[in-house]
């Protein structure tokens, strides 16, 4: 990815996807934390460097619970995260979860390289809408985006925003 288009990508995703050091819901239920860095299955959350209310590390056991407990909670997955603050106390440092995001920037440019042979050399803002795009649905979704993958790949922007939309996490 460009640096430009690398440095603002954060801060653009963010005021989508909030900011948490905790995990929670997403709407549809799955555990998330970071910047909207789904942790499913529980593996993802067990890797992670988790602490007890920023004091120490966190044991397998806790992770594992508090997942389990975060899960239970769907009754407020459609509120927003911040509503899973005090449902238990496992916290990442901000370190852990900009690591979680840079390698999660990683695995999808990685994949979008593959659908988008010429990824490393679309414009910034090409790139960025490419990665907003895996960010919310997913990095594999030029699979179900065929018009869209087909007008990027042929550098023809208005048509690929037109094949951009998104409802729900699904292709409109």
């Amino acid at each position: 990815m460009r640096p430009a288009a690398q440095q603002e990508f954060v801060a653009f995703v963010s005021q989508y996807e909030g900011v948490t050091d905790w995990m929670y819901l997403d709407v549809k239920g799955l555990v998330t934390s970071g910047i909207g860095n789904l942790l499913e299955p529980i593996a993802l959350a067990q890797a992670l460097p988790w602490t007890c209310s920023y004091t120490r590390a966190a044991t397998p056991t806790e992770v594992t619970n508090g997942w389990m407990t975060v899960k239970s909670r769907q009754d407020l997955k459609l509120l927003g995260g911040g509503h899973y603050k005090s449902v238990c106390d496992l916290r990442l440092s901000k370190a852990a979860v900009a690591d979680l995001v840079r390698k999660r920037m990683q695995d999808n440019e990685d994949q979008l390289s593959v659908w988008f042979p010429a990824y490393q050399d679309f414009c910034a803002d090409a790139q960025m809408a490419i990665m907003s795009i895996a960010w919310a649905v997913g990095d594999n979704f030029a699979r179900t985006f065929p018009r869209f993958r087909a007008a990027a790949n042929a550098g023809d922007w208005l048509t690929a925003a037109a094949e951009s939309h998104i409802s729900d996490g699904n292709p409109a």
